[in-house]
C-alpha cells in the first residue's frame, strides 16, 4: 500500500521466542509479549536516560536474552548498535578498540565479559584516555557480580553508573534492579535489588506462604514481564507458572525460578542459590541434565552425571564423570572433543573423570554429593617445578605456557599437560587467547596439550609469529 500499514500486533501477542537449556537435554521455547519487553525496555531507557546519542556494545548471543535490549531497547531509544567485526566477537582487545571509536556509553553484559575488557585495559593501560571512558551506564546481569568489580570498573569509567540487574528469561529479561552506588565491606554478594516498575517478586516456602524477613525461600515472580509460557509445552508451562492467592492478593500469576532467595530488613533482595540442577557458567544458565544427556549419547559410555565444583576462584567449573560401557576403554581427552563437537564451549566440562561405577544413595539413586573431586591442578609438578623433558621447548610452547600459568594460577606447565585438565574453561580460554591471539577456541578443544597446541601453531603461523607475538609492538 501507499500508507503505512496498520498495526496488527497487540500488546499480548508474541513479541519473540527464545530458548533455554532442557533438563531433557531439549532446549525450551519461551513465548514473549509486547507488553513485557517494552515495559522492560521502556522502564530502562526513562529510568536511566538512554536516547539517541547512546550506544552499546552487541556482545550478547543472540540465544541470550540480554541481547533483547541491545537489539530492541537500544533501537527503540534511537541510540547506536555497535556490532563486532566478524571473527572478533570474542575478542576483548577489540571491545575496547570499539568502545574508543565510537564513545560507546552503555555496557549490557554478564560479568565475564566486562571482567575480560578489564583485564585488557588493565594490561595494555599506559596513562592514556581509558577506552572505557565514555561509559556512562553499566548493566551486569546473568550470573553473579563480583564485590570488587564496580570499584575495579570505576578506575576506567569512572563516571558510569554500575547496575545489577536480575530475573529470568521466562520474564522478559531482567525483573530486578540495584545500583551500586558504592559498595559495603560486609558484602558477600552484589544485592539482587527489588522489583522494576510492573514487576512483583515473592518470596515463599514450600507452601507457597510468605516468608519473613532474613528467612530463606524460592523466588517467584509476577507482573507485566511475565511469558506466555512455553510454547508447545503445556505440562511444563503449568508446572513453571501458577495462579496464587494469599492474603490481600488474588489470583496473582507467578513464575516459580528455582532460585532460593530473602529478604534483608530494607526490603532487598538477596540471593543465595539454586534449588535445582541448574548453574549458571559466565552467566549463561546451564542445566546439568542437558550436558548428561550428550555424554550418555557416546558409544562406549554406559553411565554419565555432570556436577559443577567451585575452582580455586571460587567460580563454579564443570566435572563430567563417565561409566564405560564392559570392555570399552575411554579416553577422556577424545570424550571432551566429541562434547564439543555439540555443545556450546561453555556448557564443556573442564574434566572428564572415568569412574568403575557411579555412587548411589540408599534408595539407588544417583548420590551427586559423593562424586569425587577432579585432581588438584597442582598435584601433576610438585613444588612448582617440571623436569627438564617436560619443560615447554622452543618459542611457542614458551609463550603459551606463560599465558596459561598467568590464566590457571599454575606455578609449572609441562609439555604434555591439557588445559583443561589443569582447570581450564572457555571463559580461561578467551583470557589465554589474549595473550596469544593466534589461538583459536577451535583450536584450543582440538589441541588442549601445550605439545599439540604448539606444533598446530608451528604448522600454521610458523616460529617467526611466536617470536614477534613474544616481543609485542614496538
Amino acid at each position: 500500500p501507499d500508507h503505512a500499514p496498520e498495526p496488527v500486533a497487540g500488546p499480548d501477542n508474541l513479541c519473540y521466542v527464545i530458548h533455554t537449556s532442557g533438563s531433557t537435554g531439549r532446549p525450551k521455547p519461551i513465548a514473549l509479549r509486547h507488553r513485557g519487553v517494552l515495559n522492560n525496555i521502556a522502564d530502562l531507557n526513562t529510568r536511566f536516560g538512554v536516547a539517541a546519542g547512546d550506544s552499546v556494545l552487541g556482545l550478547s548471543s543472540p540465544s541470550f536474552d540480554m541481547s533483547v535490549y541491545e537489539f530492541l531497547g537500544m533501537t527503540a531509544a534511537g541510540g547506536t548498535l555497535v556490532l563486532p567485526a566478524p571473527g572478533r566477537a570474542k575478542d576483548p582487545g577489540h571491545w575496547a578498540e570499539l568502545a574508543a571509536q565510537h564513545g560507546v556509553t552503555v555496557w549490557n553484559t554478564a560479568p565475564a565479559l566486562l571482567d575480560l575488557v578489564l583485564e585488557h585495559v588493565e594490561r595494555t593501560a599506559a596513562g592514556g584516555p581509558s577506552p572505557l571512558g565514555t561509559l556512562r551506564l553499566i548493566m551486569l546481569a546473568g550470573d553473579w557480580i563480583p564485590v570488587k568489580m564496580p570499584d575495579r570498573t570505576r578506575q576506567f569509567a569512572p563516571d558510569a553508573r554500575f547496575i545489577s540487574l536480575g530475573g529470568a528469561t521466562e520474564a522478559s529479561i531482567y525483573s530486578t534492579l540495584f545500583e551500586v552506588e558504592a559498595t559495603d565491606p560486609a558484602w558477600t554478594s552484589i544485592p539482587y535489588g527489588r522489583p522494576m516498575a510492573n514487576q512483583r517478586t515473592y518470596i515463599l516456602d514450600e507452601a507457597l506462604r510468605p516468608v519473613p524477613p532474613g528467612v530463606a525461600g524460592e523466588l517467584y515472580l509476577a507482573g507485566d514481564g511475565l511469558a506466555v509460557g512455553y510454547l508447545d509445552l503445556p505440562d511444563l508451562t503449568a508446572e513453571r507458572f501458577l495462579h496464587w492467592s494469599y492474603g490481600p492478593v488474588t489470583d496473582e500469576r507467578l513464575y516459580r525460578t528455582g532460585d532460593l532467595a530473602r529478604f534483608g530488613a530494607d526490603g532487598l533482595i538477596e540471593l543465595l542459590g539454586r534449588t535445582d540442577l541448574q548453574v549458571k557458567i559466565h552467566g549463561l544458565r546451564v542445566e546439568l541434565t542437558e550436558i548428561e544427556s550428550v555424554l550418555r549419547d557416546h558409544p562406549r559410555i554406559k553411565e554419565a552425571a555432570v556436577a559443577a565444583r567451585p575452582d580455586r576462584t571460587g567460580a563454579p567449573a564443570l566435572v563430567g564423570y563417565a561409566v564405560p560401557r564392559e570392555g570399552a576403554d575411554l579416553d577422556p581427552e577424545e570424550v571432551r572433543g566429541r562434547l564439543a563437537t555439540r555443545l556450546p564451549a561453555h556448557m564443556v566440562p573442564g574434566a572428564v573423570l572415568v569412574l568403575p561405577a557411579m555412587p548411589l544413595s540408599p534408595n539407588g539413586k544417583l548420590d551427586r554429593k559423593a562424586l569425587p573431586a577432579p585432581p588438584s591442578p597442582h598435584a601433576r609438578h610438585e613444588g612448582g617445578a617440571v623436569s627438564a623433558e617436560e619443560a615447554p621447548s622452543g618459542p611457542w610452547e614458551e609463550r603459551i605456557a606463560a599465558a596459561w600459568r598467568e590464566v590457571l594460577g599454575v606455578e609449572a606447565i609441562g609439555r604434555d599437560d591439557d588445559f583443561f585438565a589443569l582447570g581450564g574453561d572457555s571463559m580461561k580460554a578467551l583470557r589465554s587467547m589474549t595473550q596469544v591471539p593466534e589461538v583459536t577456541l577451535a583450536d584450543l578443544y582440538r589441541f588442549p596439550t601445550l605439545r599439540k597446541l604448539a606444533a598446530n601453531l608451528r604448522d600454521t603461523a610458523g616460529e617467526r609469529g611466536a617470536e614477534e607475538g613474544a616481543a609485542g609492538p614496538e
